[in-house]
C-alpha cells in the first residue's frame, strides 16, 4: 500500500493561511496611527493657523488702533487750533490757562487743573458716552492722575457736547471701526520743578532775578518737605530724591522716584500728589524774543532781546545800543534795543544808549567816557549825545564883571562841579581842565568871544557834609575887554557858548555842557562913579543833563556873589542847587519823598559793569530833569503798532518805561527754560515766583534787605474772594495777595491797571501794570528805586507767550455687527453686541507756539496701564 504525503502539504498551506491571518489586524493598527498621527497634524496645522491668523488679526487691530492714536492726535490739534483762533484776541494770543471759554471745563476737582474732553460728532448722531469714564481714568505708579469711575471727582460725561469720536470705514461709510476719547489739560502757568531747583536747599534760594532756580518750591507747594524732595541729592541727601545732574522729565518720573525712596508719602495723604498735577508740570521751553506785528505783512514777528550781560560793553557804539533788534530767526541776539531806535525824540533814544554803555562799560583806572559824538576838531560844537560817567558834571558858573574908568574886565568867577556819586572825592576832579566859551554884548561891545581855562586838581576839591555828593569851587584868571570907550556898559547880556570838561592828560572828554546859544538878562553897569561890580550866574536843574540848554537858568545880576536877586533863586558855589525843580506833575519825574538834597530826586548810581539785575535799569538816566528810566509803569501799547513803539511819555496811565524789559535779557542764551507764565491762574505758582524778595537791598547787594511778607504771598485761589465790582479787594481788606491781584488783571477779573477786563498781558513787562507790587502795600516803597524792586527781581524769570498741554487719549478698534444683530444698529456702538477688538492709551505732551498757534509733540508715549 502507497502512503501520502499529506503532512507536507497540508502542513505548508496550514501554515500560509494562519500567517496571513495573524498579519492583517496589524496592518490595521498600522493604518489607523498613520491616520490618527496625519488627523493630529492636519488640527495641529489648523490651530497653528486659526491661532496665526488671530495672531495677525490681533496684531493689525493693535497697529490700527495706534494709528488711530494719531487720528486722536490730528482731533486734539485741530480741536485746540480752533479754540485759540483769531490771533487778534489776546486771550487767544497770550493765554496761560484759558478759562470761561466754550467748550471748556474747569476748574476740575483736582485743584484747580482745567482741561477739555473730546466732543462726539455731532448733534445729529447719537451721542455714545459708554465707558467714557473708564477710558478717561488714568493712574500712575498708583497715583491717580483722574479719578476712577464712581468715585468722587471722577469724570463725569454730563455735557451734552462730550463723548467718544467714532471712525466710519472708509469704504461704506456705514461701519463703525473705531471710536477714540482724550482728555487735554492746561499745563500752562505751571513751575517745571527741574528748573525751579538749584545747588542751594530749597528755602535758601537767592533772589536777583536772573535764573528760575530762584523760584522757591517751597513756598509754591503747601507741604514744605513735599518741596525738599524735588531738589537734588547732591544738595540735601536726607530730602532730596532727583540725582545729580538729571532731570524730572515727566510726572512719572515724579511718582515713581517718590514711591521707591518714599511710598507713604502718596498713600498717608492723596492731596501731595494732586499738588504736583495741580502746580507743578515737568516741561518749559521758551526763547529770548518778543514779538511784534509787522506792518507790512500783519503777520507776527519774534525779534531778539537785547542782552545787557554782555562783556564787549567797552566795544559798543550808540548805533549798535539804538538800532532795531534783529529778526529771531535771521540769526543769534542780533541787533540792539528797538525802543530806543523808534523813540519818540531820536536824540533822547540815543542819549539812553550812551548813558547805557558808560553804565556798563569798564571805566577801572580811567574814570574819562569816550559816548559821545564829540568832535575833538571842533571842541565848541555841541555833541548830539554825551553819556553820563563817574565824571564831575558842570553845574554852576558865575561870572563877574568889573568897570573902573575905562577899564573893564571881566572873569569867571567860580565854576561849581557836582559829582552826583559814591566815589572818592578828590579823584574824578584831578587832572581836569575846565574850559568855557562866553560872548559878551551890550550896546558898546557886539559879539565879543572870551575864553576861560582852569586846571583843576584835588586840591579844589570840596566835600559838603553828604559824602556822596561834591564840589568844586574854581577861579579862572580874570581877563579885560579891550577898547571900551565909556565907563558905562549898557544892555550888557553874558551867554555861553560851551562849556567843556577834558582830561589833562588824554583830551578826551568828560563832560559837556550848553546846546545852544542862552544869554543872561541885560544889565547896565556904571563905572562913572568909580569901581562897579556886577555878579550874574547861570545854574543848571539837573547836572546829569546839562546838555541840554532849557536846563540851565540865569539868576538875574547882583551886586555881591550871594545876591540871590528877586525872580530865580541862585545859589553860592558850594551850595546845592537852587533851581532844580521836580516838577508840579509827580508823574514827569521820580520824585523820591525823602529827598533832602536835589541829588537824590531820581537814582543815581553807575556800576562801570554789566548789570546784574534788570532792577538797575531804573538807574539809567533818561535824558530828561530828574528821570530815570521809569520801570514801574508800562506805557499800555497797541500790540499791531509794537514794531514802531518807543521811548515816549515818562509816567502816568499814558506813559512809563517797563515796555523795555520786554526787549532786554541778562544772557547770550536765544532758548530758555523755566520761566514762568505770567498769564497763570495758578495762585501757587505766583507765590513761588514772588517769594524770597529781598525788599530795600541794594543795587551791589541784592541779598540784603527784608523779606517780602507772608500775608503779601498768600495764594488765595478763589478770584471771587478777591474781586470787587469795582476793582480789585482782599476778603478783608483793600490789599490783596499779589497772586491775587496779577490773577485779576490777568484774564480773570475787573481792570486794575489800565488794561482791558479780562485781557491777558502782552508784554512781560506789563505786570509794572499792576499797582500792587509798586504802590507800598507790600512793603516799604518810598523811593523810585524801591518801587522798581519786585517788578525787576521777577521779570526776567516770566513770560507771556509758552503753552503747553498734556493729552491723554484713548482709541478702540470695534467690530461692529450686522443691524439687527441682537438688537444691534451698524455705525452705532452697542454695548454687549459689539466687540471691542484692541484697545491703546496714548500720553501725548503738546507745545503751542502762541504767535502762529501751531503745535508741536514734544513728548509720545503709549501706556500699559
Amino acid at each position: 500500500m502507497k502512503k501520502t504525503n499529506s503532512y507536507r502539504a497540508g502542513s505548508r498551506y496550514t501554515r500560509l493561511v494562519h500567517t496571513a491571518a495573524d498579519e492583517s489586524g496589524v496592518a490595521m493598527v498600522m493604518v489607523l496611527a498613520v491616520m490618527s498621527l496625519l488627523l493630529v497634524l492636519t488640527l495641529s496645522f489648523a490651530i497653528s493657523a486659526t491661532h496665526s491668523m488671530r495672531s495677525v488679526q490681533a496684531a493689525k487691530d493693535l497697529v490700527q488702533s495706534r494709528l488711530h492714536n494719531e487720528t486722536g492726535i490730528e482731533n486734539v490739534f485741530e480741536f485746540l487750533e480752533k479754540e485759540f483762533s483769531g490771533l487778534d484776541d489776546d486771550t487767544n494770543l497770550f493765554p496761560a490757562t484759558k478759562a470761561g471759554v466754550d467748550e471748556r471745563h474747569g476748574p476740575s476737582t483736582w485743584d484747580n487743573r482745567y482741561y477739555w474732553l473730546s466732543a462726539h460728532d455731532s448733534a445729529s448722531q447719537n451721542r455714545d458716552v459708554i465707558g467714557l469714564d473708564t477710558s478717561l481714568h488714568i493712574a500712575m505708579n498708583g497715583v491717580p492722575v483722574t479719578a476712577e469711575s464712581g468715585l468722587a471727582g471722577a469724570i463725569v460725561a454730563d455735557d451734552a457736547d462730550n463723548g467718544w469720536i467714532h471712525v466710519s470705514d472708509a469704504v461704506d461709510g456705514e461701519s463703525l471701526v473705531a471710536r477714540i476719547s482724550y482728555i487735554v489739560f492746561d499745563e500752562s502757568g505751571k513751575l517745571d520743578p527741574t528748573r525751579c531747583i538749584g545747588d542751594t536747599a530749597e528755602g535758601s534760594e537767592f533772589r536777583d532775578g536772573l535764573d528760575p532756580s530762584e523760584i522757591s518750591l517751597m513756598d509754591a507747594l503747601d507741604d514744605s518737605s513735599l518741596a525738599a524732595r524735588f531738589q537734588r541729592t547732591a544738595v540735601d541727601p536726607a530730602a532730596g530724591l532727583l540725582p545729580e545732574n538729571a532731570a524730572w522729565f515727566s510726572y512719572y518720573n515724579v511718582f515713581k522716584s517718590f514711591h521707591y525712596h518714599d511710598s507713604e508719602i502718596w498713600n498717608s495723604d492723596p492731596a501731595k500728589a494732586e499738588a504736583v498735577l495741580a502746580d507743578l508740570f515737568p516741561f518749559s521751553y521758551d526763547i529770548e524774543a518778543y514779538s511784534v506785528i509787522e506792518p507790512e505783512t500783519g503777520s507776527p514777528l519774534d525779534k531778539h532781546r537785547f542782552n545787557l550781560a554782555r562783556d564787549d560793553w567797552d566795544d559798543l557804539t550808540v548805533d549798535v545800543v539804538a538800532s532795531d533788534a534783529g529778526a529771531f530767526d535771521a540769526g543769534p541776539n542780533a541787533g540792539g534795543i528797538s525802543w530806543l531806535a523808534n523813540a519818540a525824540d531820536p536824540e533822547q533814544g540815543r542819549q539812553i544808549a550812551a548813558n547805557l554803555i558808560d553804565y556798563s562799560d569798564d571805566d577801572t583806572g580811567e574814570p574819562v567816557h569816550a559816548t559821545s559824538d564829540y568832535d575833538v576838531a571842533n571842541p565848541d560844537v555841541r555833541p548830539t549825545y554825551c553819556g553820563n560817567e563817574n565824571v564831575p558834571y558842570l553845574n554852576e558858573f558865575q561870572f563877574r564883571v568889573d568897570i573902573n574908568g575905562g577899564n573893564v574886565d571881566i572873569r569867571l568867577n567860580a565854576a561849581e562841579l557836582v559829582n552826583m556819586y559814591a566815589v572818592d572825592p578828590a579823584e574824578p576832579f584831578v587832572d581836569s581842565v575846565l574850559k568855557v566859551r562866553a560872548q559878551i554884548d551890550s550896546a558898546e561891545i557886539s559879539g565879543l568871544i572870551l575864553d576861560f581855562e582852569k586846571a583843576i586838581t584835588a586840591a579844589d576839591s570840596i566835600t559838603l557834609a553828604d559824602p556822596d555828593y561834591h564840589y568844586v569851587n574854581t577861579i579862572a584868571p580874570q581877563q579885560s575887554l579891550p577898547n571900551v570907550p565909556e565907563q558905562t556898559l549898557t544892555d550888557l547880556t553874558v551867554t555861553v557858548i560851551s562849556a567843556r570838561l577834558t582830561d589833562g592828560a588824554t583830551g578826551l572828554l568828560k563832560d559837556f555842557a550848553f546846546d545852544e546859544d542862552l544869554a543872561s538878562g541885560a544889565d547896565t553897569l556904571d563905572g562913572s562913579g568909580g569901581l562897579a561890580t556886577r555878579y550874574v550866574s547861570v545854574e543848571c536843574n539837573d547836572p546829569r543833563n546839562n546838555l541840554d540848554s532849557a536846563e540851565w537858568t540865569w539868576s538875574p545880576w547882583g551886586d555881591a556873589p550871594g545876591d540871590a536877586g528877586s525872580v530865580v533863586q541862585i545859589g553860592l558855589p558850594r551850595i546845592p542847587n537852587t533851581v532844580f525843580a521836580i516838577g508840579a506833575d509827580p508823574t514827569e519825574n521820580d520824585s523820591e519823598p525823602l529827598a533832602t538834597q536835589p541829588w537824590e530826586v531820581s537814582t543815581a548810581y553807575i556800576r562801570n559793569a554789566p548789570m546784574e539785575s534788570l532792577w538797575e535799569l531804573g538807574a539809567i538816566h533818561r535824558g530828561a530833569s530828574w528821570q530815570t528810566l521809569n520801570v514801574r509803569d508800562f506805557a499800555p501799547i497797541l500790540y499791531a503798532a509794537s514794531a514802531t513803539a518807543g521811548l515816549g511819555a515818562f509816567g502816568g496811565v499814558s506813559g512809563g518805561d517797563a515796555f523795555i524789559l520786554s526787549q532786554v535779557k541778562l544772557t547770550s542764551d536765544t532758548e530758555v527754560t523755566g520761566r514762568v507764565n505770567v498769564n497763570t491762574q495758578n495762585a501757587h505758582t505766583l507765590r513761588g515766583l514772588f517769594a524770597r524778595i529781598q525788599l530795600g537791598s541794594a543795587y551791589d547787594d541784592l541779598s540784603a534787605g527784608t523779606p517780602i511778607t507772608a500775608a503779601a504771598l498768600a495764594a488765595d485761589n478763589s478770584i471771587a474772594d478777591i474781586i470787587g465790582t469795582t476793582g480789585p479787594v482782599g476778603p478783608s481788606t483793600a490789599a490783596p495777595p499779589i497772586a491775587g491781584t496779577i490773577r485779576a488783571v490777568n484774564g480773570s477779573g475787573v481792570d486794575g491797571a489800565g488794561l482791558a477786563v479780562g485781557e491777558p498781558f502782552r508784554y512781560r513787562g506789563q505786570i509794572a501794570s499792576v499797582d500792587r507790587l509798586s504802590n507800598g502795600t507790600v512793603g516799604v516803597q518810598d523811593t523810585d528805586r524801591l518801587q522798581e524792586e519786585i517788578i525787576c527781581k521777577v521779570v526776567n524769570l516770566t513770560t507771556t507767550r509758552s503753552n503747553f498741554f498734556t493729552v491723554y487719549l484713548t482709541s478702540q478698534i470695534i467690530n461692529d455687527l450686522e443691524t439687527g444683530y441682537h438688537g444691534g444698529t451698524r455705525g452705532v456702538y452697542d454695548e454687549g453686541v459689539d466687540t471691542i477688538q484692541a484697545e491703546q492709551r496714548l500720553l501725548a505732551v503738546l507745545y503751542r507756539d502762541a504767535m502762529n498757534n501751531r503745535f508741536r509733540v514734544v513728548r509720545y508715549e503709549f501706556l500699559d496701564d
